[in-house]
């Protein structure tokens, strides 16, 4: 039953995301919104956000950063499903590493959905901020948790998952820690996930 709740929160996170992700692209003035999606998976719901918008004549450009090649192969496939192939590039490769395709691309929206659960503060904080650090004055970061839980044991003894629990307001910490400070944290309904979305500050306001 608590696998069942799992995934029902993961689904919600997902739904969420996509609602968040298509606002984001919305507010953007620009008729060409560059998105990066950071271990990215499939990246199910930025495409299926960018196939609903080009039907509305939104043009959404999407760079796929994923370390498993197998994955990126199926958003691929996933991409000419959608009818979206040619808005989608495909880069395998360490997030880490790919920092200076996205500080050249300069993308109004960047969303890494998955990838902070495995990250403790320290790591998360520098990563964090050198994408902020690549997005024009506008642009909006998107990112999620897994908040503290009652089946968190069981994932880590039984599923040998060490995920990086964090609550609401250390979820927040992060990316303050990391330049952000325009911050709204919002939680799935069933209270086991956290997305996170920041808008760039405006440099002149930055603490040197």
């Amino acid at each position: 039953m608590g696998r069942l709740v799992d995934c029902q929160a993961v689904r919600n996170r997902l739904q969420l995301a996509k609602l968040e992700i298509r606002k984001a692209i919305l507010r953007m003035s620009t008729e060409d919104v560059r998105v990066v999606s950071l271990a990215a998976g499939a990246a199910q719901g930025v495409m299926e956000v960018a196939a609903e918008l080009k039907q509305e004549g939104i043009k959404v450009s999407l760079l796929l950063i994923d370390l498993e090649p197998s994955a990126l192969a199926y958003a691929q496939g996933l991409a000419q499903t959608h009818g979206i192939g040619e808005q989608v590039e495909i880069l395998a490769g360490d997030v880490r590493e790919s920092i200076k395709k996205i500080h050249k691309q300069k993308p109004h929206i960047v969303e890494m959905i998955g990838l902070l659960d495995y990250l403790p503060d320290p790591m998360a904080i520098r990563l964090i901020g050198a994408i902020r650090r690549a997005m024009p004055d506008d642009g909006v970061f998107m990112t999620a948790n897994i908040y503290t839980n009652v089946e968190q044991h069981f994932v880590k003894w039984v599923m040998g998952w060490n995920m990086i629990y964090r609550n609401p307001v250390t979820l927040e910490n992060v990316l303050a820690s990391a330049g952000f400070d325009d911050i709204r944290v919002i939680s799935e309904p069933l209270g086991i996930h956290g997305i996170a979305i920041a808008t760039q500050p405006n440099p002149a306001q930055l603490k040197t």
